[in-house]
């Protein structure tokens, strides 16, 4: 999954690229209609290739992962025998306190 957003994200970023940068010379050098000649030259490839694309129906609840994380997390650091505390980390307190909010969050701290 992670490879799939990372190709959508790429696309859309080369998309923006080409947008501000190819498109604007063409119309600014050639004429406007070249560049929305281009534009919609584009169009038509990606409505000519929704046919291959591959839908899946999405199964169960993104809620369920998003508690996976949470409680596998959760477990994590019970199993290691360390706690947060608030009040050391709000109030200054301890150890926690002292190395930073973002140590705690990794959970980096000793």
């Amino acid at each position: 999954m992670i490879f799939v957003f990372n190709c959508f994200y790429f696309g859309i970023s080369l998309g923006s690229m080409f947008a501000a940068t190819v498109l604007v010379y063409v119309q600014d050098s050639v004429s406007r209609g070249w560049g929305y000649g281009i534009s919609a030259a584009t169009v038509v490839v990606l409505l000519l290739g929704t046919g291959r694309y591959q839908y899946s129906r999405p199964q169960g609840s993104p809620l369920t992962v998003t508690w996976r994380v949470f409680l596998s997390a959760s477990e994590k650091l019970a199993s290691s025998g360390r706690s947060l505390r608030a009040n050391q980390v709000h109030r200054g307190q301890g150890r926690a306190h002292r190395m930073g909010t973002w140590h705690i969050l990794i959970g980096r701290w000793r």
